[in-house]
Order: structure tokens, then C-alpha cells, then sequence
């Protein structure tokens, strides 16, 4: 299924809950992290390596995003809120913990569309790192969404920058595959045994 706001809010308020967070803020509090996370996400490319039949070309489908590790984008949080003057707190590392949690169930139901050449029908996998989210955006995504909901203070723009680096440093190993066909040439070529083309898609 597509990435959608309302959905990644309740799945970041699910696992804040989880966490025992409550309270009046906590809705307004998720919908910053999950619609400035989709608003990240959503359209971003990506390109792949292609294994199977050529001389034509294809079109891919797939489902989820996987290779990223909630520990990562805690730990990636943990060192740029010290960075930023943070203090650490149990409770700043359980909000990392559950926005990693709450990324990574997500992320394993992207929608992720592409088109290839020349393979027609295989397999294409993403290539580790070519998904190009930046942690400016990101965190501007989700400071901006918060301002919107009347989240203010001084220092919302630097914890929504933390949460916006944490996020892409868990991007940077995300991975995936789309099954590719298409109409097969007069003569097609049967797979290489390695890689036989290349694609591009983008991130629903």
C-alpha cells in the first residue's frame, strides 16, 4: 500500500504507547513525525540491478522497503542530540527507539513502482544507498508539520532535525525487490546467471 500520513501517525503513536507515552500532545506529536516522514518519502527514486530476460523492457512492482535497522536510526538520534546540547534522558531514548520502530514497520509496506531495460521479465533489486533522502528535509518536514499543529519553542527545530537525521542515516542500508515483466521480444535472451540490465522507480 502507498505511504500515508494518517497511517505511519497511528503506527508512530502505536509505538510511542507502547513505550508508556500519553497525554494530549501525543496525537499532534506523532502526525509531525508521520507526515513529515511520508512527506520525506513519498516520490523519492531509486535505482536497481536486473536479473532475468532481455532484449525488450519492463515494468516493476513490488511491496516494502527492508535493510533498515530501528538500532541504527536510535543511535544516529542519540549522537546528533548530543551534538545539538540534548541531555540524555530515558525518555528522549525511548521517543528514538519508537520513531526507529515505527519507520521501519512503515517502510515495509511502501509501494515501489519502476521500469527497466532490457530485462522483461526477472527480478530487480534496489541498490543499497540509491535512495536520496536528506536529513535538512527531512527534519524540516517534520518541524514544519509540528509548527502546523502548534508545536513551537526553541528548540523543536533541532529535535525535529535529530529526528530527521535518524531517519536518513536508517535509509542509508534500506533495500528492496520488484518482480519486473513486460511483453518479450521475437527473440529473447535468456538470463546471464548475473546482471542483465538496469531500472529505475520511485517510492509510493
Amino acid at each position: 500500500m502507498p505511504l500515508l500520513g494518517p497511517h505511519m501517525t497511528a503506527t508512530v503513536i502505536s509505538a510511542l504507547s507502547a513505550k508508556g507515552f500519553v497525554g494530549t500532545g501525543l496525537p499532534s506529536f506523532a502526525a509531525a513525525i508521520g507526515t513529515g516522514s511520508v512527506l520525506s518519502l513519498v516520490g523519492k527514486t531509486f535505482s536497481t540491478s536486473d536479473m532475468g530476460s532481455t532484449a525488450s523492457a519492463g515494468v516493476g512492482v513490488g511491496i516494502g522497503l527492508t535493510g533498515v535497522s530501528s538500532a541504527t536510526i536510535k543511535g544516529a538520534m542519540m549522537l546528533e542530540a548530543l551534538s545539538k546540547g540534548f541531555t540524555p534522558t530515558t525518555q528522549q531514548s525511548d521517543v528514538f527507539e519508537a520513531v526507529g520502530d515505527a519507520l521501519v514497520t512503515e517502510l515495509a509496506i511502501a509501494s515501489l513502482t519502476s521500469t527497466h531495460t532490457p530485462v522483461y521479465v526477472g527480478t530487480g533489486t534496489i541498490d543499497v544507498g540509491s535512495i536520496m533522502v536528506t536529513a535538512s528535509e527531512w527534519g524540516g518536514n517534520i518541524e514544519s508539520t509540528g509548527a502546523g499543529l502548534g508545536m513551537s519553542g526553541d528548540k523543536w527545530p533541532d529535535f525535529a532535525a535529530v529526528l530527521g537525521k535518524g531517519c536518513v542515516a536508517g535509509m542509508a542500508t534500506a533495500a528492496g525487490n520488484v518482480v519486473i515483466t513486460g511483453v518479450p521480444p521475437g527473440t529473447p535472451v535468456p538470463p546471464s546467471g548475473g546482471i542483465d540490465g538496469v531500472g529505475s522507480g520511485v517510492i509510493a
